[in-house]
């Protein structure tokens, strides 16, 4: 058997591993759940809790920690880093390539929404890939850990020997096997593996593989860039497996919130409304229970000891909302996230509260840069090389990418702020142009001009 068919063996070996289902599921979850997806999945979690959950009525609810949080860690790319190209001497490309790359390849494919949204996924899901594609133009496409599967390295845990993702196929016909490609690259081949799915299930899915296929006009399934097109942005170094691990930690609260809401709302309901007990009814009447206020209960005559009366249960209201509010707290600690974040009352802080509060935040996000530049760097490489081969030829061969990451400003008090540019306006020692160049860091003078201008012939 040669490499090539041992890799392929392998790849349809990953797509069926129960652990790399289970993988992908729990991957899928924390992105449902970032995307407001949770009803279902606490659904699942009062069956197992309650016996007949349908019969409580009971009203669910939810605080979205988990889009909070992932949103408030991923900071690098709050505003758009500055990106130069060198060559390996360290010296600046020439601006005309610089400008190019940036009207012909970035900007088109908008590359800061991607690593935005990319490091938001990194930080959700531990590892993202980004896979360079042509189709007309260079694009980046995002690949989570729930759609991937790789076989490993044998040296080099970190490295990729194949990379395979699933497309679906649509059949909407009933009883009919879900249809999938598998779309499979490895260094030297790039093929399709037809699958059907049976079941239902998430992570119970029996797989079927078929043989390897071609993809478009590629009849040798070979792979036209040498190297496969994806580049990985980690959470940190990893050591263990090629996907990163950790971030249960932030589901698990997330799931013990929405029980502890949920079971809050039960509570309210119960202790507003109150239980109606009836004493000595008559059960054979066939009279229907109706309760409104406006209709009496009529218990049968010489019924000794009937009564109707509402009872009050001993309602836990204060301690499960405290429980919820420990819970949000303990979570946000765990994250570098200060508590005050999640505090629904309370006053304003002042702007040294506020960077006390987030040093620990801010030094979490500075400590991530170097993983954010090697996947940036990775990116630029893979552009390039995917580039030439789709006729870029213009794309010099030498050139290096530099990332700059502003530095995290830590908020000042929103009011403090205020007073000292309406002072330094004052005694003219900064104009707005200054103002608006503080605000962003990367803003160079003329475009700061150009805005400015734009905003007086917006006002006249």
């Amino acid at each position: 058997m040669t490499i090539a068919e041992q890799l392929v063996r392998n790849a349809q070996k990953q797509v069926s591993d129960s652990v790399n289902r289970v993988r992908r599921n729990e991957m899928l979850k924390r992105i449902d759940y970032y995307y407001d997806g949770q009803f279902d999945y606490l659904d699942e979690i009062l069956r197992k809790r309650f016996a007949k959950p349908d019969r409580l009525k009971l009203q669910k609810a939810s605080r979205n920690i988990v889009k909070r949080i992932i949103d408030k860690i991923s900071l690098l790319y709050k505003t758009e880093p500055s990106r130069m190209l060198v060559d390996e001497k360290g010296k600046p490309i020439k601006d005309s390539i610089q400008q190019r790359v940036q009207n012909e390849i970035w900007n088109p494919a908008k590359i800061n929404n991607v690593c935005s949204t990319a490091e938001r996924m990194m930080n959700l899901c531990r590892t993202v890939g980004v896979k360079v594609s042509y189709r007309n133009r260079l694009q980046y496409d995002i690949k989570t850990p729930a759609e991937l599967d790789v076989v490993q390295n044998e040296d080099d845990i970190t490295e990729a020997d194949a990379v395979i993702y699933r497309k679906e196929l649509r059949t909407d016909t009933p009883g009919v096997p879900k249809k999938f490609e598998y779309i499979v690259w490895t260094k030297d081949e790039h093929f399709k593996i037809n699958a059907d799915e049976y079941g239902e299930q998430k992570g119970e899915r029996p797989v079927i593989l078929r043989d390897k296929q071609p993809i478009g006009n590629n009849t040798r399934m070979v792979n036209p860039y040498g190297v496969i097109p994806f580049a990985w942005y980690r959470y940190d170094y990893n050591w263990r497996t090629f996907f990163n691990e950790g971030g249960q930690d932030l589901i698990h609260a997330q799931e013990n919130i929405d029980v502890k809401l949920t079971d809050l709302n039960q509570l309210i309901k119960m202790q507003s409304w109150s239980v109606p007990v009836l004493i000595g009814y008559d059960s054979q009447s066939g009279e229907p229970i109706v309760i409104d206020p406006t209709i009496p209960i009529v218990i049968p005559i010489g019924k000794e000891g009937g009564d109707f009366k509402y009872v009050s249960p001993d309602a836990k209201i204060a301690e499960v909302w405290n429980c919820v509010v420990e819970g949000a707290n303990g979570i946000a600690t765990d994250y570098d996230i200060a508590p005050g974040s999640f505090q629904l009352t309370g006053s304003v802080r002042s702007g040294l509260e506020l960077k006390l509060e987030n040093v620990g935040l801010y030094d979490r996000a500075w400590g991530k840069r170097t993983y954010a530049i090697n996947f940036e760097g990775h990116l630029w490489r893979l552009t390039k090389i995917v580039g030439k081969a789709n006729g870029l030829d213009w794309i010099p061969e030498n050139a290096k990418l530099i990332v700059k990451y502003d530095d995290i400003q830590i908020p000042e008090d929103p009011v403090k702020e205020q007073q000292t540019w309406t002072w330094k306006f004052q005694f003219g020692v900064a104009t707005p142009i200054d103002y608006l160049m503080f605000k962003n860091p990367n803003m160079a003078k003329t475009e700061a001009e150009k805005v400015r201008y734009e905003g007086y012939i917006n006002k006249a």
